[in-house]
């Protein structure tokens, strides 16, 4: 089983990388203020890594219980099957998006073998059913198998509804002859419960008991963690939030964040009564003897941070304005000042560049310099825009046009909560991938008394 996990960990985590790598060209690049608009293209990729982390998720109760066996099969195929998909949504041409491919004559028999590779998968899997099943049950909806399976289940409707949308315009164009297109306020309205829903599983999955949890167990491992989601909603609430999928998801966020830090509290003192260490040498060792569990505690954390990210793109605010030259605009608390443009050509491309100082409190802190490149060859504008980044918000700025008569420019200006977490958060998660990957010191030839000492820290922090 850790073969196989660590098989589908690495193309997991690369495909994870590339989506984030395309959120990221699309927010510097496109010049639409966002990361992520539910192109058929973009969804391709993200149901194969729903599916994939369903399975990371589900072959841990396999390889400690001995259960799931038909589960995990089902989601590999699946997970392997919309691979191939994917491939054919992008360069069939049957479905329409920036990113997808000029049609092809392959469509149809491409399609065939995706059906024929489901088909084929399936049959081999209900041919050797006999050799999948197990002995073992769930014992207890209370528990971590439990909590797991919940969390699978939920995974694969996400990866439905993604699915859905993604198709729909084609089956609504063979059935009805009009293809009715399905954007993003659909795929949000459907996602962001089933989202949040997965946030908090993120929390509780972990932590709750194998087979079964008592209730003073429970109690004593997620009081904390709840308190702190309480007090975030109190506090958000008096502050003056009113979007209430943003106070849940805020809420969820510090818990999830509580109960991976407490974790990693109980597990430091746990270290540090058995060894006498130092509190953070104990979190540095605790980590190393047990880099999968850790390591996953840190793609959970990344996770987190990704949901705080995302989350404050309910309060983005955009604003187009057109300024003359020397004349300023406010936009909440910054001030943006136009300054004229300038121009450059080479053999392919032709960049118009406008020069936008941006000041905080009367005090100028980055000249922007947003652009539009006008390509020779295709005759088609593109746009380069200019961003000033906090932990807090971005300042982002789209070149629209420049009118040289009236010494004037015409820009589409973003403010954007949170958003550098997002791209902090993706970091995190390919650090913490890479950190569980890692073996244990204890899987290479530990000593007989120092694997007995392990296995008695693990217990000391589990109970």
């Amino acid at each position: 089983m850790k073969t196989v996990r660590r098989w589908t960990v690495v193309p997991w985590l690369f495909l994870g990388i590339g989506i984030m790598l395309g959120g990221k060209w699309a927010y510097e690049e496109l010049g639409w203020g966002g990361y992520w608009a539910w192109d058929p293209v973009e969804n391709a990729a993200f149901m194969p890594w729903l599916t994939g982390t369903a399975f990371l998720h589900s072959i841990m109760i396999q390889e400690k219980k001995d259960i799931l066996k038909v589960w995990n099969m089902v989601l590999i195929i699946l997970t392997f099957t919309l691979s191939i998909f994917g491939t054919f949504l992008t360069r069939s041409g049957v479905i329409s998006s920036v990113h997808s491919f000029t049609a092809s004559s392959i469509g149809p028999l491409f399609f065939a073998y995706v059906c024929l590779v489901l088909i084929g998968s399936l049959a081999v899997m209900f041919w050797n059913l006999d050799q999948l099943k197990s002995e073992s049950r769930i014992e207890s909806v209370v528990s971590r198998e439990s909590s797991f399976l919940i969390n699978n289940v939920i995974f694969v409707g996400l990866c439905f509804a993604v699915f859905w949308g993604t198709v729909f315009p084609v089956i609504s164009e063979a059935v009805r002859g009009t293809k009715i297109s399905v954007g993003p306020p659909w795929f949000n309205s459907v996602n962001v419960p089933i989202f949040l829903t997965l946030l908090l599983l993120t929390g509780i999955g972990p932590l709750i008991a194998w087979r079964k949890a008592s209730a003073g167990y429970l109690k004593r491992i997620f009081f904390i963690p709840s308190l702190s989601a309480i007090l975030t909603a109190i506090f958000l609430v008096i502050f003056g939030m009113r979007n209430v999928y943003a106070i849940i998801s805020f809420s969820l966020s510090a818990f999830v964040l509580m109960t991976i830090i407490t974790e990693f509290h109980r597990g430091a003192r746990a270290r540090m009564k058995s060894n006498g260490e130092q509190y953070f040498t104990a979190m540095l060792h605790l980590t190393q003897r047990n880099k999968r569990r850790y390591g996953g505690y840190i793609v959970h954390f990344a996770v987190v941070l990704i949901f705080i990210g995302v989350t404050g793109s309910a309060f983005d605010k955009d604003i187009k304005i057109n300024l003359r030259e020397g004349q300023g605009e406010t936009i909440g608390r910054y001030e943006v000042v136009y300054n004229g443009y300038e121009t450059s050509r080479d053999a392919h491309k032709e960049v118009l560049q406008a020069n936008v100082v941006l000041k905080i409190n009367d005090r100028s802190v980055k000249t922007l310099q947003p652009q539009r490149h006008f390509y020779f060859a295709n005759e088609q504008p593109t746009t380069e825009v200019a961003v000033y980044n906090t932990f807090a918000e971005d300042f982002y700025v789209v070149l629209n046009n420049v009118d040289s008569e009236a010494k004037a420019a015409s820009f589409e200006i973003f403010v954007k909560p949170l958003v550098i977490w997002v791209w902090i958060g993706g970091v995190l998660l390919a650090i913490g991938t890479l950190i569980a990957l890692l073996p244990n010191k204890k899987e290479i030839e530990l000593r007989p008394a120092q694997k007995e000492k392990d296995e008695a820290e693990e217990e000391l922090v589990t109970t």
